[in-house]
């Protein structure tokens, strides 16, 4: 028998505890002592041996208090405040992709994109790169956008019998504030869901992965967006209507929905006792990532990351739908 350390989570094979622990914080996204305590001596959820207070253990445990740092959980905000002045966070080696100068952690990493030279010069060259491709004017994107909208709505028609159901087959984008849009989540069946929670990434992939599924579902496509190097994309105002929509004040809509879809997933989940014990961990850290960014600042460099990223996601599938409807 093998001595190397184990994860428990995964199997995933180390040489060191350190790099366990590592593991355990940026992969599975959970305190490493919250780790330890979560299993008995034979290895199994020791939280999961009474399953009538699963539901009560698991909201218990996101009402505590997470440093962002060292991902150390307190049971009042009090306490993270105080241990915040002197957290030196989780100390590893992160090196830039660009430079390849090191840092003592990843949010360290991170500040540093905003500045490194090598990155920008990187990132203009790109751009250039795509402007000479795309040398239409925004006017011209504008109509180009709006014929991409006819297409797809015209492709729409071609696979049903009346108007009125082409007008009701994609739903309505939703206003600001509007509590009472539901994406519809039916097609996400719980054997989607144990695959995408299985997966052995951190659970921004996993939320991004949950986002494609949702929008598997046809009448899910509200939204759609063809250039990256615009600041708007289409949105659908009901009855086969698009317009264009401000990149900066859709997608916070957006984001904020596809989080709400997420939550009731996991709440169906949740109703499974079984179902919840096999998913127990994975299942624990997406539902906290997702709280986390339904509560996040908008005006956050974290949160505009989040949204940044699921428009790459709509522009790779409106391209898809696209594609499909050739």
């Amino acid at each position: 028998m093998s001595d190397k350390p184990i994860c428990k989570l995964c199997g995933k094979e180390y040489y060191k505890l350190y790099n366990l622990k590592r593991h355990i914080v940026t992969i599975h996204g959970f305190n490493y002592q919250d780790y330890l305590e979560s299993f008995d001596e034979n290895n199994t959820v020791k939280q999961l041996n009474n399953p009538v207070n699963t539901t009560s253990i698991q909201n218990n445990a996101y009402k505590k208090h997470l440093c962002s740092k060292c991902n150390k959980t307190f049971s009042a905000n009090w306490y993270l405040k105080k241990h915040i002045d002197k957290c030196k966070g989780f100390i590893d080696i992160y090196s830039c992709e660009y430079c390849k100068k090191k840092f003592t952690h990843r949010d360290s990493r991170y500040n540093h994109y905003k500045i490194c030279k090598t990155k920008k010069e990187i990132d203009a060259k790109a751009l250039i790169k795509n402007n000479e491709e795309h040398k239409d004017n925004e006017a011209k994107d504008i109509n180009i956008e709006q014929q991409r909208a006819d297409t797809i709505n015209n492709n729409v028609n071609s696979h049903n019998t009346t108007n009125n159901t082409i007008n009701n087959y994609i739903l309505q984008f939703p206003e600001d504030g509007d509590n009472k849009f539901e994406f519809s989540i039916e097609h996400i069946t719980d054997a989607v869901m144990t695959k995408l929670l299985n997966k052995v990434q951190h659970p921004q992939f996993k939320f991004n992965n949950f986002l494609d599924k949702l929008m598997d579902e046809p009448k899910n496509r509200i939204i759609k967006k063809s250039s990256p190097n615009t600041s708007y994309s289409q949105i659908h105002k009901g009855d086969g209507n698009w317009e264009l929509g401000y990149d900066k004040d859709i997608y916070k809509t957006l984001t904020h929905h596809v989080t709400v879809a997420a939550s009731e997933k996991i709440d169906d989940i949740q109703k499974d006792v079984k179902l919840v014990k096999e998913l127990y961990h994975n299942l624990k850290n997406f539902e906290h990532y997702v709280k986390e960014v339904n509560e996040m600042d908008y005006d956050s460099n974290k949160y505009n990351d989040i949204t940044s990223r699921i428009k790459l996601i709509i522009i790779n599938l409106s391209r898809r739908w696209e594609a499909e409807n050739v």
